[in-house]
């Protein structure tokens, strides 16, 4: 079972709970089976361990993968406002 994804990266990148065709296993039992699942696990990982060479490719595929998935979609923090601001006379 997987534990529902960060509300931060929620937020800006929907696709992180996406699951995996076929799921990651790995030692001890634990399966990856969601982006988010595989950034918490590099993501965790001691500094020694994330930078050998094959973690850091893991970290480089899974952004680019990210960017694959959001390419051509707006910036949400960019978007327009649904709602127009409320104007304010300035009074004198």
């Amino acid at each position: 079972m997987t534990r529902p994804p960060s509300p931060r990266l929620y937020c800006r990148f929907p696709d992180w709970p996406r699951r995996f065709d076929d799921p990651i296993p790995l030692p001890g039992g634990r399966q990856l089976v969601t982006l988010t699942d595989a950034a918490d696990y590099i993501l965790a990982l001691p500094a020694k361990t994330s930078a050998q060479e094959h973690w850091q490719l893991a970290m480089q595929m899974l952004i680019d993968v990210l960017r694959a998935l959001i390419h051509g979609r707006p910036d949400p923090a960019n978007t327009p406002r649904s709602k127009r601001a409320k104007a304010y006379r300035v009074l004198k």
